[in-house]
This record gives structure tokens, C-alpha cells and sequence, in this order.
């Protein structure tokens, strides 16, 4: 339903929706599968890069929310705040436990797939500060051992997430500042994604030496 509204309709209630007092937050937690199916899809398509507006509100949002949840875990494992960098994003209140906050951070992270899962999108790549890579690769703890050993689920999550997005962005390796000649191509010598490939490989080599890497988030991290 929420797909055929006007953009203009869709952003001017995004926040009320899933802002810090959205009333659809609470219904996540409903015990009526057919109600939690909903509000994920809510989610999903409130960050689907149909419409600029609306999805950079639904992105701060997602945001925002992402720093709670990941400062209620990291409180919990006696670790550094977790800051993101992001001024524009609401805030919300922390979590009563780390479970919820796992919960609610792989939620956010899943409702993600929409955005991450296309191609080439420069509203996606650069209508959003930080763009998804960024958030993902130089914002979040990834290669924090605390995240990685006490939250396993929810760095799942992130690599899992992250893989899709890095698979769609074909852009990162072609544009890749060590396969293009910057000099002869001066529109690419400050591209958004010159560095993405050096920045993965950075995330790899701090993620796969770490004992606490699950199987799983190491089997999709290489």
C-alpha cells in the first residue's frame, strides 16, 4: 500500500512513522506474524531509492536508530560508545537489553537489502550521507571484537548486507583508484568510490584474523 502513495505524502509522514516516537516501532514486536510481515515491508520499501526526500528521511531514521541499538550492545560489553558520525539523525533512546538491541539492529539492518540490493543507484550512492558502504565499512564497529564475539547475529547481519551491496556496486573495482589512470581521467580523480575497493579489503584484513569471527560472517566476508 505504502508503495503507491505519493512521494510527497510518503516523506511528510516518514518520521512520524519510524521516527523516534513512529508509530509503527512498537508493532515490530507484535506476536502477529502478518503484522511484524507488514511493518517490515514498511521498512523496506521507506528505503527503496524511489524518491530522494522520503528516503533520505527514512535513512536517518534507520540510522539513528541503528546508533541506540548498537550503543545499548556496546554499554552491555563494557565497550566505547559507538558515535557514527551522523548529526542529522534522530535520536533515540537506548534499549532495555542487549537482546532487543541485537533484535532491532538486524531489523534495521535487514530492511537495508532494498537499498543495498541496487544497482548503480546514484541516489543511493550519493544522495545519502554517509552512503551505505560508508556507514557500513567506516562507521560501524566491524572489525570490533566486542561486536563481533558478543553480537554474532548482528554482525551476521552487517556482512551479509554488506556483500550484497559490494556484489550490485560493480562500480567499486572498476573505478577502483589502483585500475584507472587519474591523470588522464580527471572526472574520476575524486570519485565517491575511487577508494571503496582499498576500504574492503582494509575491512578484511582487520575481520578475518579475529578468532570470534562466526563461520558464517567469515564464509561472506571473503
Amino acid at each position: 500500500m505504502i508503495e503507491k502513495l505519493p512521494a510527497e505524502a510518503i516523506a511528510s509522514q516518514m518520521e512520524r512513522m519510524i521516527g523516534p516516537s513512529g508509530c509503527l516501532r512498537s508493532l515490530r514486536l507484535s506476536s502477529n506474524k502478518e503484522i511484524t510481515e507488514a511493518v517490515a515491508l514498511v521498512y523496506r520499501t521507506a528505503l527503496t531509492p524511489k524518491a530522494l526526500p522520503s528516503l533520505q528521511i527514512a535513512y536517518m531514521c534507520a540510522v539513528g536508530e541503528m546508533k541506540a541499538a548498537l550503543n545499548t550492545m556496546a554499554s552491555f560489553a563494557n565497550a566505547p560508545a559507538v558515535t557514527l558520525g551522523v548529526d542529522k539523525a534522530p535520536s533515540f533512546e537506548s534499549f532495555p537489553s542487549a537482546d532487543l538491541a541485537e533484535w532491532i539492529f538486524v531489523f534495521l539492518v535487514s530492511a537495508a537489502t532494498s537499498l543495498a540490493n541496487v544497482k548503480n543507484s546514484l541516489i543511493a550512492m550519493m544522495g545519502l550521507s554517509p552512503n551505505l558502504f560508508e556507514l557500513f565499512v567506516k562507521r560501524m564497529p566491524l572489525s570490533s571484537p566486542w561486536f563481533v564475539s558478543r553480537y554474532p547475529a548482528a554482525h551476521y547481519a552487517l556482512v551479509y548486507v554488506l556483500k550484497l551491496h559490494c556484489e550490485k556496486q560493480e562500480h567499486f573495482l572498476a573505478n577502483c583508484e589502483w585500475l584507472t589512470d587519474r591523470s588522464r581521467l580527471p572526472m574520476l580523480r575524486d570519485g565517491t568510490t575511487a577508494h571503496h575497493s582499498a576500504a574492503e579489503l582494509d575491512a578484511l584484513a582487520a575481520l578475518l584474523p579475529l578468532s570470534q569471527l562466526a563461520p558464517d560472517s567469515r564464509y561472506y566476508s571473503l
